[in-house]
């Protein structure tokens, strides 16, 4: 290995080096290296060698492999040195100043992708909805990510759709279980979960008139959540959103920020 780690740091020349042990990440043997301290308690104390390499002083050999180890243990292995691929932290759920946002893809599976960053986290102030709404049943998938309920069928979400891209098919997967929808309505895009509700007579409504269960339609029919509380018009979404920052699977999590957006449609029975 090398001590690419510390950049900004000099060794002296012919000084040591260490030599991987493949029996352990963290044993490391240390391979001394000729004239690496032979002189360097010269210019210390009295000018001789004897007080650096003493016992206990700053040339103590023990002194020097213990750090030596200690050094190799915090930095070795190192894979980039190595070829290995650095291994990637997951991502962590965030949510700031009491407003967590959605991120989703497009309905479509493309296109842009809306920032907001990961919203896992659910909130205390939504309480729950009876099992015969749309948004109760929601409820009781909370935190579960698109992929356990399609092999669990927690509610009857159709599986082997892509789970970056579940709002429409959690939403439709809701509906049907509190028996707002047959069946057969059930859909995998937003674009025709939208037309069947206004085939049923669904109507639209203001934010303020929006109660839980009522459809959240966001843009151009690109992402669909359920309404979960409104509280004097401050409205609070529960769906299947993105994780990391709009582009990893969905998770189904609250939303205190989409449903109070411009571009949004309230439909409802």
């Amino acid at each position: 290995m090398t001590y690419s780690a510390f950049s900004t740091l000099s060794y002296p020349a012919g000084g040591y080096m260490g030599a991987a042990d493949p029996s352990s990440q963290f044993t490391r043997s240390i391979i001394a290296q000729p004239n690496a301290w032979t002189n360097a308690g010269a210019s210390f104390g009295s000018g001789s060698g004897a007080g650096w390499n003493a016992p206990g002083g700053l040339g103590d050999n023990a002194l020097e492999q213990l750090f030596l180890q200690f050094l190799l243990s915090i930095t070795s292995p190192s894979q980039e040195s190595s070829g290995m691929p650095m291994p990637s932290m997951p991502s962590l759920p965030s949510s700031g100043g009491g407003v967590t946002q959605a991120s989703y893809r497009r309905s479509s599976g493309t296109g842009s992708v809306s920032s907001g960053g990961t919203v896992e986290r659910g909130d205390p102030n939504v309480g729950p909805v009876g099992s015969g709404n749309a948004a109760g049943v929601a409820q009781t998938q909370l935190h579960k990510s698109a992929a356990s309920i399609m092999a669990e069928q927690g509610v009857p979400m159709d599986k082997g759709v892509d789970t970056t891209v579940c709002c429409a098919n959690f939403a439709s997967a809701c509906l049907v279980k509190s028996g707002k929808i047959s069946e057969s309505q059930h859909t995998n895009l937003v674009s025709t979960l939208h037309s069947e509700l206004k085939g049923d007579g669904w109507r639209t409504v203001s934010r303020n008139e929006a109660k839980p269960g009522d459809i959240c339609i966001v843009g151009a029919d690109e992402h669909v959540e359920i309404v979960a509380s409104n509280e004097n018009g401050r409205i609070t979404l529960i769906g299947s959103n993105n994780t990391q920052g709009g582009s990893g699977p969905q998770v189904v999590s609250y939303d205190t920020y989409t449903g109070n957006r411009s571009d949004v449609t309230f439909l409802s029975e």
